[in-house]
């Protein structure tokens, strides 16, 4: 695991960027 603040700040956003997208994923229907 990295723990250069930068790289951390970076799992956090994807994390989060991620959590939204499944979420948006399972709720939109095209």
């Amino acid at each position: 695991m990295a723990n250069h603040k930068s790289s951390l700040k970076r799992i956090r956003a994807n994390a989060t960027k991620r959590l939204r997208n499944r979420y948006q994923a399972k709720t939109t229907r095209t």
